[in-house]
C-alpha cells in the first residue's frame, strides 16, 4: 500500500455549528445558530485583523468597501499594545487569517477576548476551526464563520495528482532521469480504477467529480447512504457506503482518499483493520486531518511479520 499526504490541509466543518461563507469578504451566506446583533451592510464596520503584518494575502484588504475601517493588524497583545480601551471595544468584526507562522493563534485570540467587548462576528479565513475554538467563543454570542469549500478544488487536484503519481510510477521516472537510464516500463491508467472517497463533503465531492473526468469508478462513504436525485442525474458516484462499511469500501478501492474533518467520531478512523482491508497495491491519500489516520497502525503494518498487511510508506516530495 502506498501513502500520500497533503501538507497544511484544513477541513471544512465547524465542530459545533456548521458555518458557511461566500468568498466575497465579510458577507456570510449562512450564520450560526447564535445570532449576533450586527446589521449586515451597516455603513461603518471596525475590523481587527489577527495575522502577521507580513501575511501576503492581506493585500486583498485594500479592496474593502468604504466604511470598513481596519483598527489594527497583529498576532499578539504585544503587537497591539498601542490600542486604547476604546479602540478595543470599538471592534465589530475580527478576521483571523494567515498560514503557518503568519496565522492568528487560538491563545492570542483568547487573550484578546476580554478586551473585545463590542465584538459581534469572528471570521476564520481557513476551513478548519478545531484549532481556534475555546470555551468563551463556543458558549458566547459572537457569530463564527469559516471559509468552507475554499480548498476543495485545489485539494481535489492534489488527490488526483497523487493517484497519477503512483499509477505512472513517477518515482521510477525521476530516478531514471537522475541516472540517465531510459528503459521502458509499464504504467497503469486511472481509467476503470476505483476511487473510494471517505468523507463526501465539499472536498470529497470535488475529488469525485475530477476522478469521474478520468473515467474512474467512484464510491464514497458518508452517514446518508441514499443518493439524491441530483447525485443520480450527475452519475458521479456509483455507490454510497455507511460508516460501518468502511472496511468494505477500502477493500473495493484501488485508491482511497480521506477527506474527513477531525472530530471525536473521525479520530483514527483509518485504523489497523481498515489498513489491513486495503488491497496490497492500494494507495491511501489523506487530504483531511492527520489525526484521522492511526499512524501507529501504519508503522506497525510496515514491519516485517506484522499481522497487518505489508505497508509501503512513500511520501510525495
Amino acid at each position: 500500500m502506498h501513502i500520500a499526504v497533503a501538507p497544511n490541509v484544513c477541513d471544512c466543518r465547524f465542530l459545533h455549528n456548521r458555518c458557511k461563507v461566500r468568498t466575497t469578504p465579510f458577507q456570510p451566506a449562512i450564520r450560526t445558530q447564535r445570532q449576533s446583533n450586527m446589521t449586515v451592510g451597516a455603513s461603518s464596520v471596525n475590523l481587527l485583523v489577527v495575522a502577521s503584518p507580513d501575511t501576503p494575502e492581506l493585500s486583498v484588504l485594500q479592496k474593502l468597501p468604504p466604511g470598513c475601517n481596519i483598527v489594527a493588524t497583529g498576532q499578539t497583545l504585544t503587537d497591539l499594545r498601542h490600542l486604547s480601551k476604546e479602540q478595543w471595544s470599538s471592534v465589530d468584526v475580527m478576521l483571523n487569517c494567515g498560514v503557518g507562522k503568519n496565522a492568528g493563534k487560538r491563545e492570542n485570540v483568547q487573550a484578546f477576548w476580554p478586551r473585545l467587548t463590542g465584538l459581534k462576528w469572528l471570521h476564520s479565513a481557513s476551513a478548519g476551526l478545531e484549532h481556534l475554538l475555546f470555551p468563551e467563543l463556543v458558549e458566547g454570542p459572537v457569530t463564527l464563520t469559516n471559509a468552507k469549500g475554499v480548498y476543495s478544488h485545489s485539494l481535489a487536484e492534489y488527490a488526483l495528482t497523487c493517484c497519477s503519481w503512483f499509477a505512472k510510477d513517477f518515482p521510477r521516472l525521476m530516478a531514471a532521469k537522475s541516472n540517465h537510464q531510459w528503459d521502458p516500463y509499464d504504467v497503469e491508467e486511472l481509467r476503470r480504477k476505483t476511487l473510494g472517497v471517505i468523507g463526501f463533503g465539499d472536498i470529497g465531492r470535488a475529488t469525485a467529480a475530477l476522478a469521474k473526468a478520468f473515467k474512474m469508478n467512484v464510491i464514497a462513504l458518508r452517514r446518508n447512504t441514499s443518493l439524491s436525485e441530483k447525485e443520480k442525474s450527475e452519475g458521479i458516484v456509483s455507490k454510497i457506503y455507511s460508516p460501518d462499511q468502511l472496511n468494505e469500501l477500502v477493500a473495493a478501492s484501488d485508491y482511497v482518499v480521506v477527506a474527513t474533518p477531525y472530530t471525536p467520531a473521525t479520530h483514527q478512523l483509518i485504523n489497523a483493520a481498515a489498513i489491513a482491508a486495503m488491497k496490497p497495491t492500494g494507495v491511501l491519500i489523506n487530504v483531511g486531518r492527520g489525526k484521522c489516520i492511526d499512524e501507529a497502525a501504519l508503522i506497525e503494518g510496515e514491519r516485517p511479520g506484522s499481522d497487518s498487511r505489508q505497508v509501503y510508506l512513500q511520501l510525495l516530495p
